[in-house]
């Protein structure tokens, strides 16, 4: 899965370094969190509206590369793709199985942050009170209220958490 990172602001539009005028594709979900994350402390782009795009169907499978799949915890796997043929592509399961499924299944192992909970979502906001991180608290906040594009920043919040917990 690629990331296409789009930006307008009221310098209209400027080229980053490496980029088309208007936009920027990232290979990985860090990748593009990072560019947002410096930019956003970079006072000149300060006032710049940001859109992420998914470019799942865009995605191409090699054999080697690292994927994941399944939307529930019963579901999840990780493994290494050992065969590509068109849309069909087989998984070596870390789980020890190998299937066959359409690509459009499968996304780059650790795209998916799966098991946030409210009560995740309600830790944080207690992690983030004690620090006093008010910006935060006012995402889960929202987040526990209903509001998606919140949670969605929660639940990143979590699994990039989860993610320097894991390789540590």
């Amino acid at each position: 899965m690629t990331y296409t990172l789009t930006w307008i602001d009221e310098m209209g539009a400027r080229q980053l370094p490496g980029c088309s005028e208007e936009e920027a594709t990232f290979a990985s979900r860090g990748e593009l969190d990072a560019a947002v994350t410096s930019l956003e402390e970079d006072p000149e782009w300060a006032n710049t509206e940001w859109r992420v795009e998914e470019n799942s169907a865009a995605e191409t499978w090699a054999i080697g590369d690292r994927v994941e799949g399944g939307d529930t915890p019963e579901d999840y796997d990780t493994g290494r793709v050992t065969a590509v043929d068109g849309d069909q592509v087989t998984v070596a399961w870390d789980s020890q199985i190998t299937t066959t499924q359409s690509a459009s299944t499968l996304r780059t192992e650790g795209d998916l942050v799966l098991f946030v909970s409210e009560d995740d979502i309600e830790a944080l906001l207690q992690e983030a009170g004690v620090a006093g991180d008010t910006a935060q608290v006012e995402l889960c906040t929202g987040a526990l209220g209903g509001n998606e594009d919140d949670r969605a920043e929660c639940v990143e919040t979590i699994a990039t958490a989860r993610r320097e917990h894991s390789a540590a």
